[in-house]
């Protein structure tokens, strides 16, 4: 995890964004023992059910992110895709059956999809969260070392990947490593923010802590969940907001965007080579005590990176884009906030105006007839309050919906001024102003072209291998 960036490659943009997965992961326990305190101190009628769970409260915040891939979150998307496509799993966005063509593969637009898209609800791979309990579960080490204090391997793996509550933990106790607010949050939210120099995802971490209550669930009243104080609904809605602002600023920056992009594409690439550890996660879990696993990191990537310099074709310029960070040439931007749900390719009057997608479009098809598509990308980004705040999709309807229920054990919830003994979502009070904030999405589009340094070697070479493809050459295709 030392070796691991906490933020991928936002430091291309926010020099200082360098600490480590962990850093923030010793930050997390940190958090956590706040939590815990504060919880058992305030909260007298379960502080000996909490005592319970301690120490697998604060071995699973030390360890919730061991899992990780080389660039974190980029890197886990497109492992996630390489698992997906040997699998033979339909991609939802070509609607194909198969991995694509190595035309397709040659595409800046597919590695900003890969990026955009969420996985869906049926995906069963190796998500970092799941590699991570896999890891506490298996390799033998990190079990041992766990068992030697007497804490369950167990427990913790089912608090890292959300699965807690099924063992039978109370949901309370689950939603402290795994909900809206918990203590990986808390942490990110703070350390990232002072890193970047944000100062829209600034929270009062250790008031919120303080705040935290156990209280009954509205809708299932045998179940206890995490609750704020009415006195403290500013805060909860503050919290909310500045995750939102924080995504948005520096997650989802769009040259942090642009240069992900071009890392999916080539860290695609560099996979199907065999350049990286492992060539697929399969890999990874055949035998979780390799030593292996310890050099699947940022600089193993890095490495790939700088050998692949010399390289002719996209494959060198998406490489030197990266190493000396030449910064890709934004050419179209649009965002917005429009709603309800995810209606943001009109522009709607009455909801205030979308991005305007297919203008984007155009621009994008222009210049990849110019450039070809290995130089150009159109980056889609939105943020709903339902990604923050799983409950807000929409709330209303929520606790009358069975598949919900789980979720809304994760949810930001208030005591209920009428019953004190009882918590209610943050998003079902009226004087809440994530409430007003539901049904909205902030949506942002934007097209981007490779620095003039690198786009024109790989637009000869573009030239080149569709004038070999002409005369019958065997040279690897490139998309239309």
């Amino acid at each position: 995890m030392r070796r691991i960036k906490q933020l991928g490659l936002v430091d291309l943009v926010f020099p200082c964004a360098e600490h480590s997965r962990f850093t923030h992961s010793i930050g997390t326990l940190v958090t956590m023992q706040r939590l815990v305190a504060s919880l058992r101190r305030n909260n007298p009628d379960v502080a000996s059910e909490i005592a319970e769970y301690e120490k697998e409260l604060r071995a699973a915040a030390l360890l919730h992110d061991i899992g990780h891939y080389p660039l974190s979150h980029l890197g886990e998307r497109v492992y996630m895709w390489v698992e997906r496509w040997s699998r033979n799993e339909k991609d939802s966005e070509s609607a194909e059956s198969s991995p694509p063509q190595q035309a397709e593969r040659w595409s800046l637009d597919r590695a900003a999809r890969i990026l955009a898209e969420k996985p869906d609800k049926t995906y069963r791979g190796h998500n970092h969260e799941r590699l991570g309990a896999k890891l506490d579960r298996e390799r033998t080490e990190v079990r041992q070392t766990l068992e030697s204090h007497n804490i369950q391997p167990e427990v913790v793996a089912a608090l890292i990947e959300g699965s807690a509550v099924d063992r039978g933990v109370p949901p309370y106790v689950a939603a402290l490593m795994h909900s809206s607010i918990d203590a990986d949050r808390l942490d990110y939210m703070q350390r990232d923010c002072a890193a970047t120099g944000a100062v829209y995802g600034h929270v009062d971490s250790r008031y919120i802590a303080e705040m935290l209550r156990v209280r009954s669930a509205k809708e299932t009243p045998d179940q206890k969940v995490l609750a704020f104080p009415t006195k403290a609904i500013r805060a909860a809605d503050h919290y909310l907001l500045a995750r939102f602002h924080f995504y948005s600023q520096v997650v989802y920056h769009k040259t942090v965007a642009a240069f992900s992009s071009v890392a999916a594409a080539l860290m695609l690439d560099l996979v199907e080579r065999g350049m990286l550890v492992y060539k697929h996660p399969d890999e990874i879990t055949k035998d979780l005590n390799n030593d292996s696993l310890l050099r699947f990191h940022d600089g193993c990537f890095w490495r790939a990176v700088e050998e692949s310099l010399d390289e002719g074709g996209y494959v060198g310029a998406w490489a030197r884009t990266l190493w000396y960070r030449l910064r890709p040439e934004l050419v179209y931007h649009s965002e917005g906030f429009c709603g309800p749900g995810n209606k943001c390719h009109a522009k709607e009057k009455s909801l205030g105006h979308g991005p305007d997608l297919v203008e984007a479009r155009k621009h994008r098809d222009n210049l990849v007839g110019t450039y070809g598509p290995a130089s150009v990308c159109l980056i889609e980004a939105r943020i709903q309050l339902a990604d923050i705040d799983p409950t807000a999709r929409p709330v209303r309807d929520a606790t009358a919906d069975a598949r919900m229920r789980p979720q809304l054990f994760e949810a930001v919830r208030v005591v209920s001024p009428e019953k004190p003994d009882v918590a209610e979502c943050l998003v079902e009070r009226p004087e809440s102003l994530a409430r007003m904030l539901a049904d909205k999405t902030w949506a942002r589009v934007a097209v981007f072209r490779l620095h003039s340094d690198v786009v024109s070697s790989a637009t000869v070479a573009r030239r080149e291998a569709a004038s070999a493809a002409d005369t019958g050459s065997q040279s690897p295709p490139t998309a239309s």
